[in-house]
């Protein structure tokens, strides 16, 4: 799945203020540093240009230009303005879950009140101008039955999923580039108002951001212990790619992509192994 084709570089060579982080000197006490300006560009790295290349080597010249362009952002990094067909797919999908699972649970933890889903929801302009459902689904919601909740949110995944419809984009040759899965509006407007609740109401509060903090503090420490060491605590094929690496680019990039395959609880257990004196031991399976 290609989401962003567009390299890194291209990405973010517009953005001045990028920039003028990446001259400044290298941060050692990560606990005191402003991570919310390390915003990540949506992109490929360089060292995966090869594999971009083979992706994009079936499509036409024109295709190929057309579907790596980008769109400049006043206030950011630059954006890529097309997706492939499977990724369209992909992306309805990733929202539906995340407008709609994420709010399944942030019920069930009871992180939003009913009057706070009545205020901002269910009387919300852009609700009222398409209402999918009815108060019924607010009932089922916030009754305190599992089944009933889950019983509304089957229902919310498929008043979108049934209407997901496929268009196409006639400045594309290609199959895979010309057609685009899409919701009709309606379901459009009410999806990406649920992704806006929780995001205010789950994503952004305290607890959640600060356990945000505490992973991006272990990603943090966990890169600085294994660059450093990297002889004694990688794995021994995953060194085996640091020798062969030819730059300290591409040494960092084999680092990062070992620390992205780690799931929470392996990068968690692996960091209490490593700095906490009375946790971990040799015998230790993460």
């Amino acid at each position: 799945m290609l989401k962003y084709p567009a390299i890194y570089e291209d990405v973010v060579n517009v953005n001045a203020a990028y920039q003028q982080l990446l001259s400044e000197p290298e941060v050692t006490d990560f606990k005191t540093w402003n991570m919310r300006a390390w915003h990540p560009p949506k992109s490929l790295y360089q060292e995966e240009q090869a594999v971009f290349d083979w992706v994009l080597s079936p499509f036409s010249a024109a295709d190929r230009q057309r579907f790596t362009e980008l769109s400049p952002c006043e206030q950011g990094h630059a954006r890529t303005r097309y997706k492939a067909f499977d990724t369209t797919i992909m992306e309805l999908a990733d929202d539906i879950a995340y407008g709609i699972h994420d709010l399944e649970d942030a019920v069930a933890m009871k992180m939003v009140s009913r009057d706070l889903w009545q205020a901002e929801v269910m009387e919300n302009p852009a609700f009222l101008a398409h209402p999918l459902w009815d108060d019924v689904m607010t009932e089922r919601l916030f009754c305190g039955s599992s089944k009933a909740r889950k019983h509304a949110v089957s229902k919310m995944v498929g008043l979108m999923v049934e209407h997901v419809y496929v268009v196409e984009n006639e400045a594309f040759e290609h199959p895979l580039l010309r057609y685009q899965a899409c919701l009709p509006q309606a379901q459009a407007n009410v999806l990406e108002l649920l992704k806006r609740f929780v995001f205010k109401n789950v994503i952004t509060i305290p607890e959640v951001k600060g356990m945000e903090y505490k992973g991006q503090l272990i990603v943090l420490d966990l890169f600085k212990a294994l660059e450093a060491n990297a002889d004694r605590l990688l794995p021994t094929n995953t060194y085996r790619k640091i020798e062969a690496a030819k730059t300290e680019r591409e040494r960092k990039r084999i680092i990062s992509d070992y620390i992205s395959g780690m799931t929470n609880t392996y990068a968690a257990r692996l960091y209490e192994k490593l700095f906490l004196p009375m946790r971990g031991s040799m015998f230790d399976r993460l």
